[in-house]
């Protein structure tokens, strides 16, 4: 099913062959053939936060979570689109999965922007670049690559959210890891977005250079119960943030592994910190946007 869809979308090879993609050529040939066959790989159409696009559907976990038989609202996206991103921004996301939130990046950056997507896991590199593909993006490059606070290799879970462990845990298994500072080599992203399953403390550790000179926005996913798990609190990753600068808010679920359900500008009282998103955006940017607080919104302290 996999090689005929290829076939199909002959648009893949362009994107694959150009010179930052290709070292992705072996990992997304072994994916394609190595797909289980009692799944069968399929193309859906989605419609996600005022945008449509078609979606390959790579395997059981895509199907479950992307595949949902209805419009999709993700309010974080949501967050990112009105309040963040703008047309011909370089946005950076950590932690891309199937490439379903690198599309909506790519869409909203235009043509003039740039989209630099990385996920540990080759095989899900390899399905968010055959959907980069599928909808004919040239604004986006995809890295099967960690990030982290340091330029090497580290340990990552055989698990689809492509979880960091300490030491070699059962299954788990090496891939190359990059210093986002040293992979960026000067240039300064207006957006980086975050979801890396506990690991935000390491990525920001690895972008101090960056975020110094307070042009970044920034939309990260806080794991907060799996923080200790890299021998790091709560306390450490806001003490990194600086916060001072930025105008910031807390999107919080009902429920922790629920989405958005609500925004508070700055820290409510009775705060459930076990899985939150910060947007951050730097107050010299926000102002000169006119941007003071958000309608509707929540006050925290």
């Amino acid at each position: 099913m996999t090689l005929v869809l290829l076939v199909i979308h002959r648009e893949s090879w362009p994107v694959l062959l150009r010179n930052k993609n290709r070292q992705l050529i072996p990992v997304f040939l072994r994916v394609c053939m190595s797909l289980p066959y009692a799944f069968q790989s399929y193309v859906i159409c989605v419609q996600c936060e005022g945008e449509q696009f078609e979606f390959f559907v790579g395997n059981e976990v895509g199907k479950e979570w992307y595949d949902l038989g209805s419009v999709d609202h993700r309010a974080e996206m949501g967050f990112i689109r009105d309040w963040m991103i703008r047309e011909g921004d370089l946005v950076v996301e950590c932690g891309c999965h199937h490439g379903y939130t690198t599309i909506l990046l790519s869409r909203w950056v235009g043509v003039s922007g740039r989209v630099i997507a990385f996920d540990a896991r080759p095989d899900n590199a390899a399905i968010a670049l055959t959907n980069v593909a599928l909808n004919s993006i040239s604004n986006t490059e995809v890295h099967a690559l960690a990030v982290g606070s340091h330029t090497g290799r580290l340990r990552i879970a055989d698990a689809s959210n492509a979880r960091v462990v300490c030491g070699k845990v059962a299954g788990s298994f090496e891939v190359p890891v990059v210093r986002l500072d040293e992979f960026l080599a000067g240039r300064i992203p207006d957006v980086v977005k975050i979801d890396v399953e506990g690991y935000e403390f390491e990525v920001l550790r690895g972008l101090q250079s960056t975020l110094v000179e307070k042009e970044t926005c920034l939309a990260v996913e806080v794991h907060g119960v799996a923080l200790s798990e890299y021998q790091t609190t709560l306390h450490d990753l806001l003490a990194l943030l600086d916060l001072k600068d930025y105008l910031f808010w807390l999107g919080v679920g009902a429920q922790a592994n629920e989405g958005i359900t609500d925004f508070h500008f700055g820290f409510p009282e009775d705060f459930d910190f076990s899985r939150f998103y910060i947007f951050a955006i730097p107050k010299h940017e926000a102002a000169r946007r006119g941007i003071y607080r958000m309608s509707g919104e929540t006050e925290g302290c």
